[in-house]
């Protein structure tokens, strides 16, 4: 199994994850750069971490574009599911995190 680092950071993002006790915890996102993997296969890493746990990853796809997109929306489920695992939930600028491709997040800054 290849190994998916993010050599070259194309986005970051900060987001927190926080009980209803109010417990904090820190989670970030990194997309690097997509990597040619072979003649058709593009690959963009990504890691997740929270707290001192950090996971990476690699999604493939037909060119740099599909790859990179893919990774977003696939970002999104695996901070649902790292928040879920420890009963948080995601937040972003103090509100309720939906995604990092999503346009309403962007418009709220």
């Amino acid at each position: 199994m290849p190994k998916y680092e993010v050599q070259v950071v194309l986005a970051e993002r900060e987001i927190v994850f926080r009980s209803e006790d109010g417990t904090e915890l820190p989670c970030r996102v990194r997309i690097g750069s997509p990597e040619l993997r072979s003649q058709r296969d593009w690959v963009c890493p990504y890691d997740v971490s929270v707290g001192n746990s950090r996971k990476s990853f690699g999604i493939y796809g037909v060119d740099s574009i599909q790859a990179l997109v893919l990774a977003l929306r696939t970002v999104d489920v695996e901070i649902e599911v790292r928040a879920r695992k420890l009963g948080m939930k995601p937040t972003w600028l103090g509100e309720d995190f939906n995604s990092v491709f999503d346009p309403q997040d962007v418009a709220r800054m």
